[in-house]
């Protein structure tokens, strides 16, 4: 059997591996597709069918009357708009012929060695939290509350996924460990409100970005994706949810 030439192998190397990152990063389905798409048509390649999920992706292309397949899976997710631009702008400068295949491999392993820092991720977790018990009500006090609060939250969920464990135990011990500081803020401060506390320290824990995701992703008609999109936010609300019932109840 005749075997895919080298250059055509970065071109299926590329595609693959850049949509799957984009995928780990947060990407749509059709944007990963799309990106894949347009790099093997760069390459030369012909007859090209392309299957995203959020769990993996399998690319198919057909170089001198020959078809190859590549599949890859994905396990790990994360949320980063910054290297989905990233990553877009190598799809878009390898289809207009500005760089090769090589090149943009070397550059999307440098993207996939770029993560937010600990303590960056954290900060502004807790930045974000705290206005936004401003915005549900809360004064200065439970604006400086929910700071501590929600970064003690986001270093104990960082800790949680180094662990091993599944993002929704890791978010339900989150919601669990915010609920349990705010009840022990309330305890020190007896007329602060704890409620915009706990939304505020929820906040970052929200699936926003999951929910809009499966929302486009049936939009575009790729209802396997946007069903299992919309069952991981469901479920990831679900977790932050009862984590923080449980709390209240006691």
């Amino acid at each position: 059997m005749k075997r895919v030439e080298a250059d055509d192998e970065q071109y299926l190397t590329l595609a693959l591996r850049l949509s799957i990152a984009m995928l780990r990063n947060g990407g749509e389905t059709y944007r990963a597709e799309e990106c894949a798409r347009n790099i093997l048509s760069s390459g030369g390649a012909k007859e090209i069918e392309i299957l995203a999920l959020p769990t993996g992706m399998t690319v198919t292309a057909e170089y001198n009357g020959q078809t190859f397949t590549r599949v890859r899976t994905l396990r790990v997710r994360e949320n980063n708009l910054g290297n989905i631009d990233l990553l877009n702008t190598i799809s878009r400068e390898v289809s207009a012929g500005k760089i090769h295949a090589e090149q943009a491999i070397n550059r999307v392993a440098e993207i996939e060695l770029l993560s937010i820092g600990l303590l960056k991720k954290s900060v502004c977790a807790c930045i974000s939290s705290a206005f936004f018990t401003v915005i549900f009500g809360g004064g200065i006090l439970e604006f400086s509350l929910a700071l501590y609060v929600a970064f003690i939250a986001q270093l104990f969920i960082t800790l949680l996924k180094k662990m091993g464990s599944l993002s929704f135990f890791s978010n339900m011990g989150g919601s669990i460990l915010t609920a349990v500081l705010a009840k022990l803020c309330l305890f020190m401060f007896p007329d602060i409100n704890m409620g915009v506390i706990i939304i505020g320290g929820i906040m970052p824990l929200l699936p926003g970005l999951a929910t809009i995701n499966a929302i486009r992703d049936t939009l575009y008609g790729d209802l396997i994706s946007g069903a299992a999109r919309g069952v991981e936010a469901l479920l990831s609300a679900v977790s932050i949810a009862a984590g923080v019932a449980l709390v209240l109840s006691i």
